[in-house]
């Protein structure tokens, strides 16, 4: 054997071995590789199996809490036709603990608000701009509300516009209504072009598309108004004061001063006026009115029918809202929309 052959073969077999090593390495690096990547994606199914599950768990208890309130709003119409903010349901109640949480509700008359939908209607002719007679007691009602914001003061003249404006929002026809009305042509003009609903509200956020309504002007109505399917009296029972003012002789457009208003509000007591004619006649009522005139009791009710329930769980990290829009009559209670939050 040559020396060269035996330098040969002595060093294969190392160069061998280094070649077995890397690829051992390779081999651990990989599986190291998919080891980390499959407990990755276990870990990442896990949560998303226990978000699902908790997330699950929160809206069971929110229609739980829906399913509560219901009982509670059938077992109250069963009492009686009346409602007032002394009752069952208005009460409020603290956050209750849950398994893995807790959950809270609560509900809120409905026709305690200010429905948009209620001032459809075509208005008279605006030859005379601040005439009462060319609108609805709804849109009468609207232009004082907007009127009693002392934050954002606006002229009575400005409040018709606003009425005006959102009565062609809510009307078929392209012809504005007086002269503040706007209609697609407007809408059309601006920078960012869309067109006027001409059709009932679907939310009271839609408000903000309307001519005139401004964000700060927005953020002080939102908390007075609701988008209901259908034209419903005003409960005077349930109604803040805001509501309140906007009570007044039907050939007005001026609104209740505040003072007035609370004098309203402090005679409803504890359970509210059991009757309409109750609340025209009370000595609250007749002193704040000019003599030989009453209020325009149009679109007034002691009772409801709509309701809205709010309710809110956390479990573990998941956090649930819903808004239950309700419709209760003597034989029927009924889910009419459910917003997520």
């Amino acid at each position: 054997m040559k020396a060269n052959d035996f330098f040969y073969s002595s060093q294969k077999p190392n160069s061998q071995g280094g070649a077995i090593l890397v690829m051992v390495l390779l081999i651990v690096a990989v599986v190291s590789t998919l080891a980390i990547n499959f407990a990755g994606a276990f870990q990442l199914s896990v949560a998303r199996s226990e978000n699902r599950w908790h997330g699950a768990q929160a809206n069971a208890y929110l229609l739980g809490a829906e399913d509560l309130a219901l009982s509670v709003l059938k077992e109250d119409r069963a009492e009686g036709e009346v409602d007032h903010l002394g009752e069952i349901w208005a009460q409020k109640s603290e956050p209750f603990p849950v398994e893995g949480g807790w959950l809270s509700g609560r509900v809120v008359d409905a026709q305690g608000l200010f429905n948009l939908n209620s001032l459809v209607g075509s208005a008279g002719d605006a030859g005379s701009a601040s005439s009462a007679a060319r609108f609805t007691e709804e849109q009468r009602r609207f232009i004082r509300l907007l009127q009693t914001f002392e934050s954002l003061p606006l002229a009575q003249g400005d409040a018709v516009a606003i009425v005006e404006a959102i009565i062609d929002w809510l009307d078929s026809d392209d012809r504005p209504t007086g002269y503040g009305g706007a209609e697609s042509n407007y809408y059309n003009s601006l920078d960012s072009v869309y067109y006027a609903g001409n059709q009932n509200f679907s939310s009271v956020n839609e408000l903000r598309l309307v001519r005139y309504i401004t964000p700060e002007l927005y953020a002080l109505l939102e908390p007075f108004l609701v988008v209901l399917p259908e034209k419903v009296s005003i409960n005077i029972n349930t109604a803040p004061l805001k509501l309140l003012q906007t009570i007044n002789v039907s050939t007005s457009l001026e609104a209740l001063s505040v003072s007035d208003a609370q004098e309203l509000l402090d005679s409803l007591g504890s359970e509210g006026y059991e009757t309409l004619a109750e609340f025209e006649n009370s000595p609250a009522m007749v002193g704040l009115m000019p003599q030989g005139t009453g209020p325009d009791m149009q679109g007034l009710s002691i009772s409801s029918e709509y309701f809205l329930l709010y309710s809110e769980s956390l479990v573990a990290k998941q956090r649930r809202k819903l808004e239950s829009l309700v419709l209760r009559t003597e034989d029927k209670l009924q889910i009419i929309r459910r917003i997520d939050g």
